[in-house]
């Protein structure tokens, strides 16, 4: 008897993982179908729906242990499709993109060259089974969850404390451009997707380009 209780449970486990990956599956396979016809769209944009955005609300920078640190708080809204997506366990990939750009004079003309550019992705992802949210930083491998949406977009839009470069590097009496920009990357979604994201606004988030101006004094010392 206990062979056959244990057959079972294997049994129900099995059918119960098989029946989330084909709902999966079929979600997938309707987005790759979805209506064409002018009615369909109609009715489709009858339908509210969450728009989504990607703004910064603050980028500031400081000086620290000899030190040029960031600071910046950027506020993130999912699109329905996006939130749709991450429901269904699809995880989605953001790029955050840090540039500190020096200008100087050659000649007579005024110029700009990167002192430091930086450039990580940060995956987001949802799994039902725990209904936890996970943010992972693929450039340190760092993973945190999450109860809630809100709590990961609010963590994934934080930067603190950031090490941009050492003091040394920089020069006396020189003006700097600090550059932040953060977007959602389709480029790892599933093909049914990827091809939605070519012609759906949905996918398109990004906060462009933010910037303030950093003047160094004659010494940090």
């Amino acid at each position: 008897m206990m062979l056959l209780d244990s057959i079972f449970k294997q049994f129900l486990l099995c059918r119960r993982t098989i029946s989330h990956a084909m709902s999966r599956f079929l979600w997938l396979g309707c987005l790759a179908c979805l209506p064409i016809s002018a009615q369909c769209q109609s009715e489709m944009t009858e339908q509210p729906s969450t728009k989504g955005m990607i703004h910064i609300d603050q980028l500031s920078d400081y000086h620290e242990n000899q030190q040029l640190k960031v600071d910046a708080q950027v506020n993130i809204v999912l699109s329905q499709r996006m939130q749709d997506a991450l429901q269904h366990e699809i995880p989605l990939t953001f790029e955050t993109e840090l540039q500190l750009n020096e200008r100087f004079n050659f000649l007579g003309l005024n110029l700009t060259r990167d002192r430091v550019h930086i450039l990580y992705k940060t995956k987001l992802y949802y799994f039902t089974y725990n209904g936890l949210y996970f943010i992972t930083n693929l450039r340190n491998g760092q993973t945190q969850s999450f109860e809630s949406l809100k709590e990961a977009l609010n963590t994934l839009g934080t930067i603190d404390n950031f090490m941009l470069t050492d003091l040394a590097e920089l020069h006396p009496n020189t003006r700097y451009t600090l550059k932040l920009r953060l977007k959602f990357d389709p480029w790892n979604l599933p093909s049914p997707l990827l091809i939605e994201t070519l012609i759906s606004q949905d996918w398109h988030l990004s906060s462009g380009w933010h910037d303030v101006t950093i003047q160094s004094p004659s010494s940090w010392y």
